[in-house]
């Protein structure tokens, strides 16, 4: 396969070579400052973003075939190491060109060239990559990859079948109700049966994230996640006024809509494992078979 950027790159994506490759960037820092034109500021940030580019593709390709196993020991080791090790380089690396970017006498060319909002959401990547939380987001990772490997390797049994989580989720459109029943309570039973380990591991999230708020002089984590969604339009103010506008608007036709979907499966009330099923809307059970499902 041919690159456009980075043709002779590595086999594996490293540590090493992120840092060798930021360690050549920042030294065409003072230089592309220095000149009169933004010509060496605009080709310098061109390859940062490529870098940025290729880091993405890679934290892509890796997270998907880690996540279509996760019992596979070689993507295992293989999403460990980056994340653990090629990601935090890549976070400090682009701290320091994002504090020079945002710094440069040649900030506004920089984004006349490339759009004017692309300077507002850099802005944004500040705080999520301050270096001051590296380790934080290394430990805040693991736990979600604990919490992935756990729901990934979940069994439950429906109608006398031992299946996976994911297909017992899929059965709960199936057209026959004592099927939706069973693959329902089974699923939720699953869940209940492991709410000790889950609960530690949502605790331990909470309690790094809530820190990482805190390193950074907010009272808590909310703000940092919303510059780390890049949310340069609304805010905490913002998205209470959505919610509300749900609860007034959306909710009330929910109802009608539940209550319609009941009249259609002939039951008083929607009862939660016929959620996923109405009669006249859903996908006839077969057209996606269940055995095709992970």
């Amino acid at each position: 396969m041919k690159f456009i950027y980075y043709p002779n790159r590595p086999e594996k994506l490293t540590k090493e070579f992120v840092e060798q490759e930021f360690a050549k960037l920042e030294a065409r820092v003072d230089s592309a400052e220095k000149s009169d034109s933004p010509k060496e500021w605009i080709d310098l940030y061109s390859d940062f973003n490529a870098l940025s580019g290729y880091f993405g593709g890679e934290a892509s390709r890796i997270n998907y075939a880690h996540s279509q196993d996760m019992a596979n020991t070689a993507w295992t080791e293989a999403d460990k190491y980056f994340r653990e090790q090629v990601t935090p380089a890549m976070e400090d690396g682009s701290a320091r060109m994002l504090n020079s970017i945002l710094k440069s006498r040649h900030k506004d060319a920089i984004g006349k060239r490339f759009g004017d909002y692309l300077i507002a959401q850099l802005m944004t990547s500040v705080e999520p990559l301050a270096p001051i939380n590296s380790e934080l987001r290394v430990k805040t990772g693991d736990l979600t990859d604990q919490y992935d490997k756990l729901v990934s390797s979940g069994e439950v049994t429906v109608q006398g079948k031992v299946m996976t989580l994911a297909r017992a989720r899929g059965m709960q459109s199936n057209s026959n109700a004592e099927v939706r029943k069973d693959a329902w309570f089974a699923s939720r039973k699953w869940f209940l049966d492991h709410h000790d380990e889950i609960a530690t591991l949502f605790d331990g999230m909470v309690k790094l994230r809530d820190q990482m708020g805190r390193n950074l002089g907010h009272k808590n984590f909310i703000p940092l996640g919303y510059l780390g969604m890049h949310r340069t339009d609304y805010g905490p103010e913002e998205a209470q006024k959505f919610r509300d506008s749900v609860r007034q608007y959306a909710v009330p036709l929910l109802q009608i809509l539940h209550a319609e979907q009941a009249e259609a499966l002939g039951t008083p009330t929607l009862k939660p494992w016929d959620a996923g099923y109405h009669p006249e809307y859903t996908l006839p059970t077969g057209i996606a078979p269940v055995e095709e499902q992970l």
